[in-house]
């Protein structure tokens, strides 16, 4: 997905109005570049995954559990990649910085020709 061609809707469900409000870029940015990675780990059949972020058993700022699913229900495994896991992390650290958290974070990306629909709904 290249920056700017990706079309973003979002249905962010956020109680922090700091978190919306504070440094919309970044956020965005992060955003887009989680997109991203997880565009190029779905298999190329695949129109729709979603990212399920969970904070572990250590609590909040102590690392995110991950899994990638197809709301389609293709039953294949998908490892997050390296890159993905650094790019949630900086996702992490940003909503720390801002003194927030979420129970968890589903972020969706669905094909369409050349453009990715982004979705991201948190469980505050």
């Amino acid at each position: 997905m290249a920056p700017g061609r990706a079309k973003r809707e979002k249905s962010e469900k956020m109680s922090a109005p700091d978190i919306q409000e504070e440094q919309p870029a970044m956020r965005a940015s992060l955003m887009e570049e989680i997109c991203a990675i997880l565009g190029d780990a779905m298999p190329k059949h695949w129109q729709t995954a979603a990212l399920t972020l969970t904070p572990t058993a250590k609590g909040f700022g102590n690392n995110l559990t991950h899994e990638i699913s197809s709301p389609e229900g293709h039953a294949e495994m998908v490892q997050p990649p390296t890159e993905l896991l650094q790019a949630t992390k900086r996702l992490e650290r940003y909503w720390v910085e801002n003194e927030a958290t979420f129970k968890q974070a589903v972020i969706s990306a669905t094909r369409d020709s050349k453009v990715w629909h982004i979705s991201i709904d948190y469980d505050l």
